[in-house]
């Protein structure tokens, strides 16, 4: 059923599963691997019964270490069968080149969502700078291995949904990027 049965944060985690028929509806539930999981990203039918999942496990991810049961279910309208899999989450992160993830490109304070700058190291500075469509800096944030951004302005005062640039540095890594707001469910 598993893969790779070992893997870290920001590693991507592949389950492959054969039932007896291609066109099922499957799905997984990684919510004990992954405290930020939703939904998988990729579950691909390959057409001779077999489906392959493919999860990037979160780098936020809040679970602690040691095996973690997710489940697999296949479906039709009239059956649902339910299969497990153990997977060993192991302590810190995967090891790659990146040294800045941010988790999300969307989100919705108004709902309790942040958006999550984290380092490959949790000794890193970090420092994140938020800026409105207008250019003008909106927050400044600065800590160490993770700071986190609830939509709200250095006054403390919710921000206006819309699109903000975010300029993050860590090490002598710079990136930026956009973020939506999305108050109040606007998606």
């Amino acid at each position: 059923l598993n893969e790779n049965a070992e893997v870290s944060r920001g590693d991507t985690l592949r389950v492959r599963t054969f039932w007896d028929r291609p066109g099922l509806t499957v799905s997984a539930d990684l919510s004990r691997l992954d405290s930020e999981f939703a939904s998988p990203d990729t579950l691909t039918d390959e057409l001779d019964g077999g489906y392959l999942l493919e999860y990037p496990v979160s780098h936020t991810n809040s679970r602690s270490p040691g095996t973690k049961e997710v489940t697999i279910t296949a479906s039709t309208p009239f059956l649902s069968v339910v299969e497990s899999a153990f997977v060993t989450l192991r302590e810190g992160r995967a090891s790659s080149d990146q040294v800045l993830y941010i988790d999300r490109n969307w989100f919705d304070p108004m709902a309790g969502e942040v958006v999550t700058f984290s380092a490959e190291s949790d000794a890193t500075v970090i420092h994140v700078e938020i800026y409105n469509l207008a250019g003008r800096l909106v927050r400044t944030l600065d800590g160490e291995g993770l700071v986190t951004w609830d939509g709200n302005s250095a006054e403390q005062r919710a921000v206006a949904s819309g699109i903000y640039f975010i300029r993050a540095k860590a090490d002598e890594v710079e990136e930026i990027r956009k973020v939506a707001v999305l108050r109040g469910g606007q998606r």
